[in-house]
């Protein structure tokens, strides 16, 4: 592609930023009042969630608006995502509860969902609390000196990532989301209630 082209796509990516947020937001709110899980009673946490949805549309916003203006300059990219991941796991999480709630067995988009939904927060953590203050203001690091900071944070957030998938794929662990088989159920008829 030539950079004129690149050019047109980086647009049209920064045009979608803030409709992709607010539709992932707006499917998250949708979902948790049909399976029955916003209270309306719980005004203080209500109006944190949706502070929380406001916070981070701000990432989406000023990412997208970046995006748009100066598609090579890193730290747009990295706010639009740290935005869209929010956004858009959470719907995943709230398909998840309401997939749990309305049909009590969950299908394999649901088992994805609510995987997606507990683990994005290493990714988004090491993208806005180590690459977005190392690459600020320019998108570039300080100097070559930092690379191997920037190189072990990732490491270490994937390290953390794979042992999570090597713990969700093991057969005790999948088994929660399956019926429980006879020998998990001898094993919680052994174990003593408190």
């Amino acid at each position: 592609m030539s950079g004129h082209a690149l050019l047109l796509v980086a647009r049209v990516a920064g045009w979608l930023i803030v409709p992709l947020y607010m539709a992932g937001a707006c499917a998250y709110y949708l979902l948790t009042i049909s399976a029955g899980f916003w209270d309306g009673d719980a005004v203080v946490d209500n109006v944190a969630g949706v502070m929380l949805s406001v916070g981070f549309g701000a990432f989406a916003v000023v990412g997208a608006l970046l995006v748009v203006r100066r598609p090579t300059n890193a730290i747009g990219w990295i706010l639009a995502a740290v935005g869209l991941m929010v956004s858009i796991f959470n719907a995943d999480g709230g398909y998840a509860a309401y997939v749990m709630a309305t049909r009590g067995r969950p299908d394999v988009l649901a088992v994805f969902g609510a995987w997606v939904a507990n683990c994005y927060w290493f990714l988004m953590l090491a993208l806005a609390l180590i690459y977005l203050p190392m690459l600020f203001p320019d998108g570039r690091l300080l100097s070559r000196r930092w690379l191997p900071v920037a190189v072990i944070g990732g490491s270490r957030r994937d390290n953390q990532l794979v042992g999570i998938v090597r713990q969700t794929i093991q057969p005790a662990h999948v088994s929660l989301w399956l019926r429980a088989t006879t020998s998990v159920k001898a094993e919680q008829e052994d174990q003593p209630t408190i």
